[in-house]
């Protein structure tokens, strides 16, 4: 197994029962592990299977540390919803949650600045 692992990667969760907050689902993350050979990375994920790994034996005092992250996709979403546009009045032609007008007859392009629909 070693032989053909490049990267070592742990999933880890946080013990949210100790944290004195209304939550009661763990944070499940992945933390892909650095340093050392490759044989030295699986060793300490079986040593500390099932064990608790406290912050001060990953991270030193006053260390910086590079952070990656996704957030949440919120999906396609149109103009009201996206931009908080207002909505068009009851009796509109073709929709109400839309931008009544997205620019001049000339220059002939939409301006980045209007508020659009998308992602």
């Amino acid at each position: 197994m070693i032989r053909y692992c490049k990267f070592i990667r742990v999933i880890a969760h946080s013990q949210i029962r100790l944290i004195k907050q209304g939550q009661k689902k763990a944070h499940i993350i992945e933390i892909q592990l650095n340093g050392g050979t490759i044989e030295d990375k699986v060793n300490w994920v079986k040593e500390h299977l099932e064990k608790p790994v406290p912050v001060a034996d990953v991270f030193g005092q006053d260390e910086m540390v590079d952070c990656v992250a996704v957030t949440k996709g919120k999906g396609f979403k149109g103009v009201t919803s996206r931009w908080h546009t207002k909505k068009l009045p009851r009796k509109t032609h073709k929709g109400l949650r839309k931008v009544a007008c997205i620019g001049a007859w000339h220059p002939s392009r939409v301006a980045f600045t209007v508020a659009r629909a998308g992602q």
